[in-house]
């Protein structure tokens, strides 16, 4: 370009001493400007490099960094909060022998033989489980039931407990080559002497292993094989020698090569080592230079044939455990439904009726409807709920703020947490106990401090239909779960129910947004979570059933919306203010009703005890 300019001049000003000049200067920026490209293309490539680079080693959850970042301030928490004594390397699962009610896996008691037989496997690729968490929860927590003995205090990190008493016996598992070990296959991992790889706590041993602990996951990434296990975790090798299973979602720490020779594999861990059953009853990993023909080395894949699915193969079969209800931690629930009288049709007013109805069953210390509609105060004592009209009202818009109900239901409730809601979410039980595990893992980890925390969570939507729901105090809460069952997981950034400790609440101070609007439920999490407070994700443990009434977003298109919108724009707007964005969540082992907690890189934090 710089070229054609300087030809551009004309031919007695080129040859002259100026046009000589000149024509170097052009010719001179024009290289300048090419190379100076060139550089910062370079830079910038490298830079880009730099930072994919620096990205994988610190902030990747598959980063070497990461993984050995992650290990020892795993190994500090435990000195620091005394945690449970065994491995320094994170939960190690052991190996372990059979006794003689393990030796087979058989579609009777009575079968006997070998472990895994010759039939020839199906091909087809199996399906992958339910499409949201909560379908795990809701297919295996029915019937719910309270167990007899109160759950300890949570502990941790460690694997679930195994579950107790689990008389069935796996059906025929049968052998697989590379081609049939597919996505989604549900397999047993079986050493040369017999024993499986199984997923119990490192305190339990395999004689304690019980049938839905042997059974894995295969799904496929990062050129090899992860295996999941039922507590939805991976199997994991770490640097130190060691299998542990600590972590929700797979990286390269999750991958194994399999190297068949025939009908058995050997597995290779992504840093090159295979995993071997060793003679103290452990699985661990040696080096590559070991051969990958030893026995020890030696492992066959058999598919388990009746499990088709996560609800089949890995569903309860033992009553999930619940609290007493004298274990469960005090909490007030409450909330500001809309009047009856403004409902527009006769089935909207019969649903309220039925959540009021619902929330009468749960065992909270007290149930507040906040209201000044006589007609809606008249059916909530009907159904023995406590109704409180002395709260703040708007001038402007008729209505109370949720600053206004929130210090209303502190004052009044006189318990350490409350619950807020809408007027058209029904819960179960386990709202209160995901709520009671959070505080507890609360205490443990703010020792010495105020607990602050907040429980927030998606919910369900349901079309309920001409007919409602019929509760008794038998089947109210098998009622929602079959229910939920037919719903479907809402959005992540629409929030309908707030769980928050006093001390938190006394910590923030927020602005009077009006209730029913917009805004508020995205600017309150994402800002309690941006200033790093313990704000829980606790969509996979609870169950919070939206009854559909027609107009999903009907409110956003009223002045109280806009309202709210305008105080959070003031306010520092509502960015990362989705369930997603809180750093932990909570997960439950469906066998044993254990609840976990969990961060978003899929480390296990703590566990029921």
């Amino acid at each position: 370009f710089f070229s054609c300019v300087g030809s551009a001049v004309p031919q007695h000003v080129r040859l002259s001493a100026n046009g000589i000049r000149m024509r170097r200067s052009i010719r001179f920026i024009g290289t300048l400007s090419i190379v100076s490209l060139l550089l910062l293309t370079s830079v910038g490539f490298r830079l880009e490099r730099f930072k994919q680079w620096r990205s994988s080693l610190m902030l990747q959850p598959w980063g070497a960094l990461s993984h050995t970042r992650h290990t020892q301030t795993y190994q500090q928490n435990r000195r620091i909060l005394r945690r449970s004594s065994a491995s320094a390397h994170g939960p190690v699962f052991p190996l372990g022998a059979h006794d003689a009610a393990q030796a087979t896996i058989g579609s009777t008691p009575s079968e006997t033989g070998p472990v895994l037989n010759g039939t020839a496997p199906a091909k087809s690729v199996l399906p992958l489980g339910p499409k949201h968490p909560l379908a795990q929860g809701m297919q295996n927590n029915s019937p719910p039931q309270t167990s007899s003995a109160p759950m300890a205090a949570p502990t941790g990190p460690h694997a679930p407990q195994p579950a107790p008493d689990l008389a069935a016996t796996p059906s025929t598992a049968v052998l697989v080559s590379p081609v049939d070990l597919v996505e989604g296959l549900f397999v047993t991992i079986q050493a040369a002497d017999g024993r499986f790889i199984s997923a119990v706590d490192h305190d339990a041993g395999q004689a304690a292993a019980q049938r839905h602990e042997k059974i894995w996951r295969v799904s496929k990434a990062y050129g090899g094989y992860q295996f999941q296990c039922h507590s939805r975790a991976y199997l994991s090798a770490d640097e130190q020698g060691y299998l542990s299973i600590d972590r929700m979602h797979a990286r390269r720490y999750e991958t194994f090569t399999l190297r068949f020779r025939g009908q058995k594999a050997a597995m290779c861990s992504h840093h090159g080592k295979y995993v071997i059953a060793d003679e103290s009853a452990t699985r661990k990993l040696t080096a590559q230079s070991a051969s990958d023909a030893a026995p020890v080395a030696q492992f066959r894949f058999g598919r388990v044939m009746d499990c088709s699915s996560v609800e089949t193969c890995w569903r309860s079969q033992v009553p999930v455990k619940h609290l007493n209800d004298s274990d469960i931690l005090p909490v007030l629930l409450f909330g500001s439904p809309k009047d009856l009288d403004k409902l527009t049709t006769s089935q909207l007013q019969e649903n309220q009726a039925k959540v009021f109805e619902c929330w009468a069953h749960l065992p909270t210390a007290a149930t507040i409807v906040f209201t000044k509609d006589s007609k809606t105060s008249q059916v909530a004592q009907s159904r023995r709920l406590d109704v409180d009209r002395t709260f703040y009202v708007h001038p402007e818009f008729g209505q109370p703020t949720y600053k206004a109900l929130f210090d209303r239901a502190f004052e009044i409730g006189g318990t350490e947490v409350v619950v807020y809601t809408n007027g058209d979410i029904l819960y179960t039980r386990n709202l209160l106990e995901t709520i009671t595990f959070v505080h507890k893992v609360a205490q443990q980890m703010q020792k010495g401090k105020e607990c602050k925390f907040m429980v927030v969570g998606q919910r369900i939507n349901y079309e309920l239909g001409n007919e409602a729901p019929t509760f008794t105090s038998v089947n109210w809460e098998q009622t929602v779960y079959e229910m939920a069952k037919q719903g479907t997981l809402f959005q992540a950034n629409a929030i309908d129910y707030f769980a928050i400790s006093r001390a938190l609440w006394r910590a923030v101070s927020v602005p009077d947004f009006i209730v029913g609007g917009t805004a508020f439920d995205n600017w309150f999490t994402g800002r309690l979570a941006e200033k790093g407070y313990f704000v829980v994700d606790g969509t996979a443990t609870i169950t919070a059933l939206h009854l559909n009434h027609g107009h999903i977003k009907g409110s956003h298109k009223e002045p109280k919306s806009q309202h709210n919108t305008e105080l959070a724009l003031r306010n520092g707007g509502w960015g990362k203010g989705a369930v997603t964005n809180c750093a932990w969540f909570t997960m439950r082992d469906h066998h044993t009703g254990q609840l976990s907690l969990w961060d978003r890189q899929g480390r296990l934090l703590w566990a029921w005890r």
